[in-house]
């Protein structure tokens, strides 16, 4: 699979989003160190998908990188989480 078929995946999943009026983060663990930082956390989100409403949980582990004196996501990973 190479670059034009990973792109065209990636839009039909974004056109399918239509909205979401509720996104909260549950912080499990943060941290900073230097120009490199994390954030573990609980992602509680309702969002229209397919003009369809619904609610979902995931767990989430994001990776930042300060460059030029911003923090910017270097690495973002989600799945399905079970409680």
């Amino acid at each position: 699979m190479g670059r034009p078929e990973v792109e065209s995946t990636f839009d039909w999943i974004a056109s399918r989003f239509d909205g979401c009026p509720s996104f909260e983060y549950e912080v499990v663990a943060a941290g900073a160190s230097g120009d490199l930082g994390y954030l573990v956390a609980y992602e509680h989100v309702t969002a229209s998908v397919a003009g369809q409403e619904v609610s979902y949980l995931l767990r989430s582990t994001t990776v930042f990188r300060k460059e030029f004196g911003e923090w910017r996501v270097i690495h973002r990973h989600g799945d399905p989480a079970r409680r």
